[in-house]
């Protein structure tokens, strides 16, 4: 969807609007996040995020991270003078409402690109910003949104989940030290997040030699309890259990574990942990396999310097996630400018499919996308947590090992 100038300022005009709730009820008004006055011109980008859904845990830290560096950009003047505003929507983690919202930014508020949230509403809506030429990042990292020919216009800012997984497989295997193969399960909630990177994981986990549990165990996003599913994981005789869900339910599994006496690893994923953790999980947390191709909050890169300029308090690997995503959108629209081009959906997509080992200041691997391939990298961090602190085991890079395998784009 392309932008005139004439648009840019009807964008301009309208950021004092009021959005509501876009469907949901009851749910708080929002507003694009202020700007100065007086920029060259203005551009409105689009976001999604779950602040009162199943998903809430980590997605208002998220939702942060993603209003601070445009808070960030506007401070240090913008793109060249352009000033970034940010209207959003909490649409509660149903895809619905997600819909409903996209049709607002798109009619209402001409936007380019929207920085999105979860899997299920991300996957509905990739042919729609396809065919309106809309670039949407997304905090879900599923696999299918990096096969341009299944997303075009989708991108994501980290390892996809089943390359976290796979990752994670082969990390456990090189540090197996039994003459049996290892045994595991898989645990996850019900929803697109959760299956997503089921089917190329299990492929993986049988290429390594794996043996796998043969019926997965569901355990709800909002579980209070998993005695039921690891009563069976445990009769089974589980080595490893791959845990797909968020911080809340991932913290039942891992003290309803300990209260079995199970002796099991679990593997856990990007957004099932984070520096809460040891506090919610206890004695539980330790010597799991932590999965988050990024930094934690707080270390030493220039990425975290910049985020420190505009916040003092401590946050979780979740903000980091929204931090990155604006900045890569960010990035592809200075480089569009800088070109002299206009501000275009299109021309954004271009742009970012020319990134070669673009490095985000150090918050997260160095990143390349082409035109046929928008995963960003194939490297994932490996934590544990080690006498209550957490500490990164390995760097595991997978296209070091194996090469960017075309089997397993999109999957």
């Amino acid at each position: 969807m392309k932008m005139t100038r004439r648009e840019f300022l009807i964008c301009a005009g309208i950021t004092t609007a009021t959005v509501l709730g876009l469907g949901c009820a009851g749910k708080r008004e929002v507003t694009p996040t202020p700007t100065e006055v007086g920029a060259k011109e203005r551009i409105t980008v689009g976001a999604l995020f779950d602040l009162t859904g199943p998903t809430a845990d980590v997605c208002k830290d998220y939702a942060q991270g993603v209003r601070d560096y445009i808070k960030y950009v506007n401070m240090n003047g913008g793109i060249d003078g352009i000033k970034i505003d940010m209207v959003e929507t909490d649409y509660g983690y149903k895809v619905p409402e997600a819909l409903s919202a996209y049709k607002k930014f798109r009619d209402q508020y001409k936007v380019c690109a929207i920085i999105g949230w979860g899997t299920g509403d991300t996957n509905a809506l990739k042919t729609y910003v396809a065919r309106d030429k809309i670039v949407y990042i997304s905090a879900s990292y599923s696999a299918k949104l990096t096969d341009p020919k299944q997303a075009p216009y989708n991108f994501i800012a980290v390892a996809d989940y089943t390359t976290q997984l796979r990752s994670v497989l082969k990390y456990a295997m090189d540090n197996w030290d039994k003459s049996r193969p290892p045994r595991i399960a898989f645990t996850y909630p019900n929803v697109e997040y959760g299956t997503d990177p089921i089917r190329g994981g299990k492929e993986f986990a049988r290429e390594l030699g794996y043996e796998i549990k043969p019926e997965d165990e569901i355990v709800d996003l909002k579980a209070t309890s998993a005695m039921d599913q690891l009563q069976r994981i445990k009769s089974w005789g589980a080595d490893f259990i791959w845990i797909g869900g968020t911080i809340s339910s991932a913290s039942v599994i891992m003290r309803n574990a300990r209260e079995l006496g199970m002796d099991v690893t679990f593997m856990v994923n990007c957004w099932g942990w984070d520096s809460r953790i040891v506090e919610l999980a206890g004695e539980a947390a330790e010597g799991n396999y932590y999965n988050w191709p990024g930094v934690m909050f707080g270390e030493d890169v220039p990425g975290m310097k910049e985020i420190m300029s505009v916040i003092s308090e401590k946050h979780t690997i979740h903000y980091i996630k929204g931090w990155l995503n604006a900045m890569v959108i960010i990035e592809g629209m200075k480089r569009v400018v800088k070109k002299g081009e206009e501000i275009t959906g299109e021309n954004i997509k271009a742009e970012l499919e020319k990134l070669r080992n673009w490095d985000p200041k150090g918050l997260a691997p160095p990143i390349s996308y082409y035109p046929d391939d928008h995963r960003p990298s194939l490297a994932n961090n490996i934590y544990t947590v080690e006498d209550g602190k957490i500490k990164r085991l390995a760097t595991i890079d997978l296209e070091k090992i194996y090469g960017r395998r075309k089997d397993w784009l999109g999957v």
